[in-house]
This record gives structure tokens, sequence and C-alpha cells, in this order.
């Protein structure tokens, strides 16, 4: 698979695919030159999308899925539910990606998180799969949480007696932290946020007005600043998200949720998982990310965007919204 980028249509990636279904009895079939089937493969909307194209740009709405009862270069196409916007995908500094290989994917801590900008390491110690840590929190919790409020309490925030805040930390006045939760050292805890059961926060983070966390690990210098939902998910290290970002945690069938990878959907165990967003990840305003989404390394998802699915690291998710139509008033 030969991967380029389109010349039409930004952050469009084109990718040439030999397929041998193009030959049957001996002979070409007539809808490809020469045999050449061409697609354009993208995660778009957290889906690897494909669809037989020459020349053309990305347009998604099918599914690519490998099949292991077809030939090499085969691909079984799969209609999807479009979402409200079209996000598109631009690769920084990359002509594309491989195709999805023939084994199942793993998702390695160390692709989407530095630990050296945490003190809870050991959560990750045996994970294959970055999110098995969430399973971790509550008995790393009850096992080494040692409440004590080191920082500066501000007016009388509500702070159970199974929290332990570190050094520098200002928890402000209309705060509530249930706990059992750990929190770093220069933390900004402002009015309004609502820490729940088995939070673990690292150092210079901000968690603001509105906001509620739940089961969940923030690395160092993330930022989680107005009106947002953090529920079974990783932040990375100065991971940031707009105000009114939503990491959405459970499905509306309440069953296990998947992960949506390039190679089809992998099974968690988990029932409530939210999302994993890699170090320097920043997400737009107002973005919806469902259960079991992965946001790369440094990438970017605009304002507004519906995600499900796994994002490559260095990628910008574009999201395309209909003009606004302006009407004169009578």
């Amino acid at each position: 698979m030969n991967a380029h980028s389109s010349p039409k249509g930004a952050g469009a990636v084109q990718c040439s695919v030999d397929d041998p279904s193009a030959w049957q009895d001996g002979r070409r079939r007539r809808d490809g030159p020469a045999g050449l089937t061409r697609h354009s493969t993208l995660a778009a909307a957290g889906h690897v999308a494909s669809r037989r194209l020459v020349g053309s740009t990305f347009r998604s709405g099918l599914s690519a899925v490998p099949d292991s009862r077809k030939a090499l270069g085969q691909i079984r196409m799969t209609a999807l539910h479009p979402p409200f916007s079209q996000p598109r995908l631009a690769i920084r500094g990359s002509a594309g990606y491989a195709a999805a290989p023939e084994t199942p994917m793993n998702f390695p801590p160390s692709d989407y998180l530095d630990l050296r900008h945490t003190e809870h390491r050991m959560l990750f110690d045996s994970a294959v799969n970055v999110w098995e840590a969430l399973k971790q929190i509550p008995s790393y919790l009850q096992f080494r949480l040692k409440p004590q409020i080191l920082g500066t309490l501000v007016g009388k925030p509500f702070v159970s007696n199974a929290v332990f805040i570190g050094a520098g930390t200002i928890i402000e006045h209309g705060a509530m932290i249930k706990g059992p939760a750990w929190i770093g050292e220069n933390c900004e805890i402002r009015n309004g946020c609502y820490i729940r059961e088995n939070v673990i926060v690292g150092s210079g983070c901000v968690l603001g007005n509105s906001c509620e966390l739940k089961n969940s690990i923030v690395f160092d210098e993330a930022q989680i600043p107005h009106f947002n939902y953090v529920g079974d998910s990783i932040l990375g290290f100065k991971a940031h998200v707009g105000a009114g970002v939503i990491l959405s945690n459970v499905k509306l069938d309440h069953g296990e949720i998947t992960v949506v990878g390039p190679d089809g959907p992998i099974l968690t165990g988990l029932k409530k998982f939210g999302a994993i967003l890699g170090d320097r990840a920043e997400i737009g305003c107002n973005s919806v990310l469902n259960p079991g989404s992965l946001i790369g390394r440094d990438s970017v998802l605009y304002p507004g965007t519906l995600w499900r699915g796994v994002c490559p690291a260095d990628t910008i998710v574009k999201t395309s919204v209909s003009a606004p139509i302006l009407v004169p008033r009578k």
C-alpha cells in the first residue's frame, strides 16, 4: 500500500491498493484501470473510512474492515451512520499511515503517555493496553493513599477525610472533593469543581468551574478548566480540553465498550470507559468523545467534533459544518 498526500482537499490522504479480486478467470475486471483499485483510507469519526475512487479526495461513510477469508488486498465495505458533522483528518508531517495489520493491535501506554510526568506510573506496569490502568485505580488508592492536606483551602470547600492534597495546591470555596482522591502539588481546584471517587491528579493541573471527574488519571500540567465531564478517562501530560468538552464513559445500552481501531473493534472488558488523551492533545470546545476514544499525542480536535475510535498522533481533526443562513427580519 502506497500512501500519498492528496493534491485536492486539505487533510485528505489517498492510498493505492493492488486488488487481486480485479482478476477473474485470468482476465482483468473492467472496474479499475489495469486491475488497480484505489481507496482513500483515513480514520474519520473514529472509523477507518474506505471508498473506491480514482483521483478524488476523501469522502467518508464507509468502513474498511479486513476480512481474513478473502485474498490479501481486498476490503469488505460496511456502511456507517455519519456523525452530525463530518470530521476530516490531516496528518501532521506525514503522508499517511500504514494499512491495518493482520494481527490484533495493542495500544500500550508508552504510545500515548510519558510516564515520567506522573508519580503514579506503577498503575501502568502490567498494562498491555493503556486503558487497563483504569481498573487499578481503586485498589491503588486503597493501599497507598495517606490522607493529608498540605495545600491551601480558600473559604470552605468540602474535602473528605479520604483525600491527599499536595503542597502549593489551592482548593477554592465551593469545590467538593468526595474522594478517595490524590491531588498533586501546585494545582488549582476552582470553585464549583466536583471530584468524585477514585481520581488521581498530577502536579500543576487546573480543574475548573462546573467540572466533574470520576475514576480518572490526570497527568502533570493537564487542564480541565470549564464545564467538562471526565469519567473513566486518562489525560496525558499537558493535555487540554476546551469549555464544554465531554468524555462520555457509558454506552446507551450499558454494554461492554469497544475501541474501534484500524483493524476492527477491540473488546476492553469495561462497561465504563471514556477516553485516553495523549500528551499535549488539544480538544476544542463543545466536542464530545464517545466511549472508547483514543487521541494520540499532539493531536488537535476542532471545536464541536463528535468523535469515536482511534485518532493517530500528530493529527488535526477538522469538522465541516454547514454555513449559517442569514435571513433578514421583517
